[in-house]
């Protein structure tokens, strides 16, 4: 992999990132039966994992928005995310020739980070559109 593709990959990802936690900051505003804009000025500030928590438990009763399992996996995208942001630059094997990953299982790694953000992220749209 050439530094090009990583860094075209990594933006890739971490737009999918942005995506996921401006449609959960949607939800988090449309749940608390505020106006839009006082729902998300609430929970503007807050980091994708207290987002989540905090909309878990607004996202209780018979009108849930998300289910046990969409929970799970966003708790999974948020320590994938955490890792990208704020490790992956120091725990990855990088190519000094190429400026790429290294390793085949950093790449792959990668490539499922994107392939689940996306899911995730499309998913997300979707349920906000038929609700």
């Amino acid at each position: 992999m050439t530094e090009k593709e990583f860094r075209l990959k990594f933006s890739q990802l971490i737009e999918h990132y942005q995506f996921i936690e401006g449609w959960l900051k949607y939800i988090y505003a449309k749940k608390t039966g505020k106006n839009y804009v006082e729902g998300l000025e609430e929970v503007d500030e807050f980091n994708m994992t207290r987002l989540v928590r905090t909309l878990k438990q607004l996202d209780s009763g018979a009108n849930r928005t998300l289910s046990d399992e969409d929970y799970k996996k966003l708790e999974k995208i948020c320590k994938r995310r955490n890792f990208w942001c704020h490790k992956s630059f120091f725990d990855m094997t990088f190519d000094w020739k190429t400026g790429g990953l290294k390793n085949q299982t950093d790449i792959d790694e990668m490539n499922k980070d994107i392939e689940d953000a996306d899911q995730l992220r499309s998913y997300l749209f979707t349920k906000l559109n038929n609700k």
